[in-house]
């Protein structure tokens, strides 16, 4: 007897998606909704779903943001568009809209006028294929820290001279150009470029698009609860050298790293992602990597000081651990009970930046900071500005041995000094009794200097103020300085302790400011004087907690 089976095969169920769009879940619930808001037919959206805040959902064919489209929506954070169906962005379509992180559009071709103004979260700009860009597109971008990649883009503004393109841009901006800009405004650089160079833009005009070797052996090393250090073997050839590596977790960009060893971050306690990275050459040309399932720890914070701190400056998640690392590895390592005072300058405001971790109490007698001036508050630092500062209330004399102390900064930027005296910290009554640490000493001849109770030490010739520097007096004439993790100049110290309080951002001389600082400071801190081995665990220290934070940038 023969037997015939008969099978009925059904089409595969298609529930993939290329448009992802953070935080608008609440407003935008419906494929209907999505439809309107991008002015396209609903017919072209399939498989939409909502996760949490966010939705997800396939989109049929190309199309523009319209104007306005996202416009004040602060609860909106990003925009993964996976196969580049974006092919303009509308007049202020993402202005003041929250959106933070890497906005990533390779097919636009023209970017409207305040397109992406006004986004304090956002780091990255990547518009491979703009042929032109409008005025104001990137302006009051006064967090952007990151790369603008515009390697086809041949006009400016509106014309070659200035058009705010840039308008208050951040310092340390990398923007990656045609070299067609170079010499498009009668011969000199186009205006809004010369205007970003002048606010201490790197600009790099891109010649080639050969990308790197792709990364084949990544895997995760310390797996923590908001962060997993990944671990990996660098492309042995590249056309191009390799700059820096981008750190993605479920396709959504989180953040840098200079190499192995680093840390992804920003991530969710006990949760499951797939981790890549991608190397990046200096003309911002990547590549990729093996992708890594991993899934992180639940939180574990037990440290009373710790949790103390964590509540006082209402820290997010996010923030959390890095905190919790630094007080813990710091108690683990005998070094907390010779802290007067830690700032780690966490949270997005001045409320959240004021506290001292080692007695979060609001009140000058617990070294609460007073801040003076405009500054900006965020969760990368103290950003200062050359007249803002704040007064720690701490007056050494009062609570330091003269014979026994010191100062620790984390300077995350490398910002020209205002004057050829800037100083970071200090405090100053006369010759003999001053106390002050500067990350720099001006434009042309840069140092690390610091004055203990008397006598400077200098390090000198260093172009580099980004990293963890510190000074300790050891003894009553000893006085060494230690710059990321080294000891990089010792000498004889003597005189007197300041009776006057200690000031971040400035030196308080006599009561008046002096040498005011423009850098980004991610942790202050006043101690004893560390033995030269306590000083180099505390830079370890201090570059784990950074790490975890996502803010080491040395």
């Amino acid at each position: 007897m023969n037997f015939v089976n008969h099978y009925i095969f059904t089409p595969p169920v298609d529930l993939s998606v290329n448009t992802e769009i953070g935080g608008v879940a609440a407003s935008i619930n419906t494929p209907q909704l999505l439809a309107t808001k991008l002015a396209i037919d609903v017919s072209r959206i399939t498989n939409f779903s909502i996760v949490g805040s966010d939705i997800k959902c396939k989109i049929t064919g190309s199309y523009g943001i319209p104007d306005n489209a996202f416009i004040n929506n602060n609860s909106y954070s990003y925009y993964k568009d996976s196969d580049y169906l974006v092919t303009s962005l509308g007049f202020k379509c993402f202005e003041n809209s929250g959106m933070g992180g890497m906005a990533d559009f390779q097919n636009v071709t023209s970017v409207g006028v305040s397109a992406l103004d006004n986004n304090a979260l956002l780091t990255h700009i990547l518009l491979k294929n703009a042929a032109s860009i409008s005025d104001s597109a990137f302006s009051n971008n006064k967090g952007f820290l990151g790369t603008l990649y515009i390697p086809n883009c041949l006009s400016l503004g509106s014309s070659s001279a200035v058009n705010n393109v840039f308008l208050n841009l951040i310092p340390a901006i990398k923007i990656y150009c045609h070299p067609s800009l170079a010499t498009n405004n009668a011969g000199n650089a186009d205006g809004d470029l010369d205007y970003a160079i002048s606010k201490g833009a790197i600009v790099r005009y891109v010649s080639n698009f050969t990308a790197p070797n792709q990364i084949t052996n990544l895997s995760i090393g310390t797996v923590y609860a908001t962060a997993l250090q990944l671990n990996f073997t660098p492309p042995t050839v590249s056309t191009n050298a390799i700059e820096f590596y981008e750190c993605y977790a479920n396709g959504i960009y989180k953040n840098t790293i200079n190499g192995s060893g680093g840390y992804i971050t920003g991530l969710t306690a006990n949760a499951s992602y797939s981790i890549e990275v991608r190397p990046v050459d200096v003309f911002y040309n990547k590549s990729s990597s093996n992708v890594v399932a991993q899934s992180t720890m639940a939180t574990y914070y037990t440290d009373a000081d710790a949790n103390a701190f964590i509540s006082a400056a209402s820290l997010t998640s996010s923030e959390q651990e890095s905190v919790y690392k630094l007080i813990v590895d710091l108690k683990t390592n005998s070094l907390w009970n010779k802290i007067q005072a830690l700032y780690p300058f966490k949270g997005t405001t001045a409320a959240q930046h004021k506290w001292n971790a080692k007695n979060p109490i609001d009140a000058n007698a617990a070294f609460r900071l007073t801040f003076t001036g405009v500054a900006a508050f965020s969760n990368l630092g103290y950003q200062l500005n050359g007249s803002s500062y704040a007064d720690t209330n701490l007056i050494p004399s009062a609570n330091q041995n003269v014979n026994s102390n010191g100062m620790t900064l984390v300077c995350g930027t490398n910002n020209p000094a205002f004057s050829s005296d800037t100083v970071e910290i200090g405090s100053f009554n006369t010759a003999s009794q001053a106390s002050l640490l500067t990350a720099k000493s001006n434009n042309t001849n840069f140092a690390k200097t610091s004055r203990m109770n008397g006598n400077q030490v200098n390090y000198l010739g260093i172009n580099d103020s980004r990293g963890v520097v510190t000074v300790v007096k050891q003894t009553s004439t000893l006085t060494n300085l230690f710059f990321n993790g080294n000891k990089v100049a010792t000498g004889n110290s003597g005189g007197s302790i300041p009776t006057l309080p200690i000031w971040i951002g400035c030196l308080n001389y006599i009561g008046a400011q002096y040498g005011n600082s423009s850098q980004r400071m991610q942790i202050a801190i006043i101690h004893e004087g560390l033995s030269d081995a306590e000083v180099t665990t505390l830079h370890s220290i201090i570059d784990l907690s950074e790490s975890i934070a996502g803010r080491k940038t040395w």
